[in-house]
């Protein structure tokens, strides 16, 4: 599969927060049926990983839909970043889309908690 649809609860996140700016963002432009770019998703062994669509993903979860729309990102990965996309998973394993409205950040906090962990995760992994 290239692109298409699958079902959100197929879809396993690699993000634990959410950017309140980015949300309100996509919400503010994201209406019922509007079409919207695919969310970003990689298969890693078994499971099909969000690399990149978590607030567009969670807007229109919020909005009540099953299914979104998906692309296949098949971008040479380098070891690092793919190993810091498991790591991301792991933090995440145990959170659904819908859980992530618990985990809206404004965007000092955002930066802080989220962006500066990843960042410290990869650096570690150099």
């Amino acid at each position: 599969m290239r692109s298409g649809k699958m079902k959100i609860a197929d879809l396993k996140l690699t993000q634990i927060y959410i950017s309140v700016a980015k949300l309100k963002a996509v919400e503010s432009w994201l209406g019922e049926g509007d079409a919207y770019d695919p969310i970003c998703i990689r298969k890693f062994g078994s499971e099909w990983l969000v690399l990149d669509g978590h607030a567009r993903l969670l807007a229109l979860a919020n909005q009540g839909a099953l299914e979104v729309e998906v692309e296949v990102d098949r971008d040479e990965l380098s070891p690092e970043l793919a190993r810091l996309y498991l790591t991301c998973r792991e933090w995440a394993d145990e959170l659904s889309i819908k859980d992530l409205n618990e985990r809206i950040l404004n965007d000092d906090d955002y930066q802080k908690l989220w962006i500066e962990r990843c960042r410290a995760e990869l650096a570690g992994a150099n």
